[in-house]
């Protein structure tokens, strides 16, 4: 079992921070998203032996990742949170889904990590799981511009490369 930072390492970590995480529900941003019908997401719980179960058929393939914190209420709807956005190439590069994720598992009790990996990789154990969505029929500036699209109109909290308008939101760092 990985030693996750707790909220007071983190925060202890950060002390000159107010740690928020604001979400952003602006629904003309998310009615101006105009993305082909996504693929059927493999999901993942984050935790260290992710590559370990990662399928063999997504870890060198080209897509988007979503990070989710995803609440175990006593009630329905269930809740999902979107935190953060990332894209993948393909190949053995190191930028190939299996590879990305090396860094993430690495952050996992680690204070030396910026803040928005430090809670993405260890605020929520258990509760956190990784959709991805393969796009191996997409160009890399395809995807690139699918990624940007989502975190420009959705705005993911632990995201913090906007552009326009969405950059007045707010910044972590």
């Amino acid at each position: 079992m990985a030693n996750y930072l707790t909220l007071n390492e983190i925060n202890e970590s950060c002390v000159e921070k107010c740690i928020k995480l604001p979400v952003i529900h602006n629904k003309d941003w998310w009615e101006q998203l105009s993305l082909d019908v996504f693929p059927e997401p493999v999901r993942l719980e984050f935790d260290e032996t992710i590559r370990e179960r990662m399928p063999v058929e997504v870890k060198t393939h080209k897509g988007i990742y979503m990070f989710f914190i995803e609440p175990n209420h006593p009630f329905k709807p269930a809740i999902k949170h979107l935190m953060y956005v990332g894209r993948t190439r393909s190949g053995r590069t190191d930028f190939n889904f299996y590879k990305r994720f090396y860094h993430y598992v690495s952050c996992i009790g680690n204070k030396n990590e910026k803040l928005n990996r430090q809670l993405l990789t260890n605020a929520w154990p258990n509760y956190t799981f990784v959709y991805f969505y393969c796009f191996d029929n997409k160009t890399d500036e395809e995807i690139e511009y699918i990624e940007r699209e989502l975190y420009n109109k959705i705005v993911p909290p632990l995201n913090n490369n906007f552009e326009g308008k969405t950059r007045e939101t707010r910044n972590l760092y």
